[in-house]
C-alpha cells in the first residue's frame, strides 16, 4: 500500500509539471518570421477594440480626435493607463496575499505535523520507520505549498514590488507629460491610435512578471530591463536614481533617508 501512495504522488507531481510545460509550448520558439494576413488581421482589430474601449471611456465615442491631435489622444492615453494601474495594483494585492497565505499554510503543516507525530508517539508506541514516515508526509506537505506559492511569487515582497512599480510608472507618466508638446509625431509618437496603443502597453510592460524581475535585478546589477532610450528604459532609469539618490549623503552632511528599502536575496 505504501508503495502505491508513494507512485501515485510521483505520478500526480509529473503530471502536473507537464500539464505547466504543455500550457507554454504554443510560441515556444517566438513569433513567426513571416506574418500572415489573418495573425495581423486579429492583431489589428485588438489593438483597434483597445484603443476605441480607452477612447469611449475618456469621453470621445463618438468624436475620436484626429491624427496629430496629441493632447486630445494624450488624454485617452492616460485613461488607458488608469486602466493598466486599477489591474496592476489587484495583481500585486493579490501576490500579498498569496504571500500571506503561504506562511499561514506552512505553519499550520508543521503544527499538524508535530500533533500527529505526538499524537501517535503516545498511543500507539511507534517504530522510527512509522515516525519517519509522517515526518516524510508533512514535509511533502510542506515542499508543495512551497513550490506552488514560489512559483507566482518573487524574491522581494509584495509590499516592496508595490513600491518599485509605483516609482516607474510616475516616472514613465512624468516622462510622457513633458513630452505632449514640444516634441513631434516623428520624434516622439502620440497623436494617432497606432501610437496611443504602443504608450499603453509600454506603461502595461512596467507590471508584467518578467520585468518586475527584471526591474529587481537592475537595481544590483545594473542590467538594461528594456531597449536603450525606449520610454520603458527612460522610466526605469530614472526610477533606478532616484532610489540611489535618496541613500546619498546630502550637502549638510546628513543622511537622507531612502523612500524605498529594496534587498534582493
Amino acid at each position: 500500500m505504501l508503495r502505491n501512495a508513494i507512485a501515485m504522488l510521483v505520478i500526480a507531481s509529473f503530471a502536473s509539471g507537464c500539464a505547466d510545460i504543455q500550457d507554454q509550448l504554443n510560441g515556444r520558439y517566438g513569433p513567426t518570421p513571416i506574418p500572415t494576413g489573418a495573425a495581423v488581421e486579429i492583431a489589428a482589430h485588438r489593438q483597434a477594440d483597445v484603443v476605441l474601449a480607452m477612447a469611449r471611456g475618456a469621453g470621445y465615442a463618438n468624436n475620436p480626435p484626429i491624427f496629430g491631435d496629441r493632447e486630445n489622444w494624450y488624454t485617452i492615453i492616460m485613461t488607458g493607463f488608469n486602466v493598466v494601474d486599477d489591474a496592476c495594483m489587484s495583481y500585486i494585492d493579490d501576490l500579498w496575499i498569496l504571500e500571506r497565505r503561504k506562511t499561514r499554510n506552512g505553519a499550520l503543516i508543521a503544527a499538524t505535523g508535530a500533533a500527529v507525530a505526538g499524537i501517535v508517539a503516545a498511543n500507539s508506541h511507534p517504530s522510527v520507520i512509522t515516525l519517519a514516515i509522517l515526518a516524510q508526509a508533512f514535509g511533502l506537505a510542506s515542499a508543495y505549498n512551497t513550490a506552488i506559492s514560489d512559483s507566482y511569487l518573487y524574491t522581494q515582497n509584495a509590499a516592496t514590488i508595490k513600491k518599485l512599480i509605483r516609482k516607474t510608472t510616475e516616472a514613465y507618466r512624468m516622462d510622457i507629460a513633458k513630452k505632449v508638446r514640444p516634441d513631434t509625431e516623428v520624434t516622439y509618437p502620440m497623436g494617432s491610435p497606432g501610437a496611443a496603443y504602443h504608450h499603453m502597453r509600454e506603461y502595461l510592460a512596467l507590471c508584467l512578471p518578467p520585468t518586475i524581475q527584471a526591474q529587481i535585478e537592475d537595481l544590483v546589477a545594473n542590467a538594461k530591463a528594456a531597449p536603450e532610450n525606449s520610454a520603458t528604459d527612460v522610466a526605469l532609469t530614472k526610477a533606478k536614481a532616484d532610489v540611489t539618490a535618496t541613500g546619498r549623503m546630502s550637502t549638510t552632511g546628513a543622511t537622507k533617508s531612502p523612500t524605498t528599502s529594496i534587498k534582493v536575496q
